[in-house]
């Protein structure tokens, strides 16, 4: 019987001391996590750089009307996050996607490595539109990106609408007038395209001669004039990326 009872008491003050060994380890544990949060806090969010700009994009709405809309874009201490919100409201898939690829290709335009993903990118368009969705805003989103990056300052006189590519090369899109309509009442002057688009513009006549055993010969040929004119808004054509921004950084 003493036995038993020894035995009881023993396995009592087993348990008690277990209990009491489990609750300081959870203290432990506890702390230790609120430390480490305290210095990660205390550490990296003074750190965190923030860039900022805004430009106006042009786009059309569910009744075909010209429309423009803010884009701010925001630059920021991160691992590659890309996100984009409209009226602040999570955007679709498409604009979505344009904004990864605008992502991708800043990367590529600036050389730099897949693994440079040191920074998020966080792009939020403001609009009247009634629904706004669609990859035309991608080349705008890969232009303001790179003049953050580059610490540069954007014309506010010239516009562009179109998508564009993992290489930087600028896409056709559609509502051209209606949306060079929109960006005059902004006060832009420019507004820049893909040279992809069949514009409808005014053909130069060229002709050029030359001469061969004593015989001339004439060539007439006709050219784009390169320019169309909106209701006093120039619609200029680009390539890539590289020929976009060199309207963007003149002053």
């Amino acid at each position: 019987m003493n036995s038993e009872r020894k035995n009881y008491k023993t396995r009592i003050l087993t348990g008690l001391l277990i209990l009491v060994f489990g609750i300081l380890i959870g203290f432990y544990i506890q702390n230790k996590g609120n430390a480490d949060q305290t210095q990660f806090n205390e550490t990296n969010l003074p750190q965190i750089e923030l860039r900022k700009s805004t430009i106006y994009i042009p786009g059309v709405d569910n009744n075909g009307r010209g429309v423009s809309a803010i884009l701010e874009t925001t630059v920021r201490d991160g691992s590659g996050f890309v996100l984009v919100n409209i009226n602040d409201v999570t955007a679709g898939s498409t604009t979505q996607e344009s904004a990864r690829l605008a992502f991708r290709a800043t990367k590529k335009y600036l050389n730099l490595s897949s693994e440079q993903n040191n920074f998020d990118v966080i792009y939020d368009i403001k609009t009247d539109a009634s629904s706004v969705d669609g990859p035309s805003a991608g080349a705008a989103m890969a232009i303001s990106l790179v003049s953050l990056l580059e610490n540069k300052t954007l014309n506010e006189k010239v516009s562009i609408t179109g998508f564009v590519d993992e290489e930087g090369f600028i896409g056709p899109v559609s509502g051209i007038e209606e949306k060079a309509l929109a960006m005059k009442e902004k006060g832009a002057e420019i507004m820049l395209v893909s040279d992809q688009i069949a514009l409808s513009q005014e053909y130069i006549r060229t002709k050029s001669c030359m001469s061969e055993n004593e015989r001339i010969y004439c060539e007439v040929t006709y050219v784009a004039g390169g320019e169309l004119d909106i209701s006093g808004i120039k619609i200029i054509q680009v390539k890539d990326m590289e020929g976009a921004l060199e309207y963007f950084y003149k002053e």
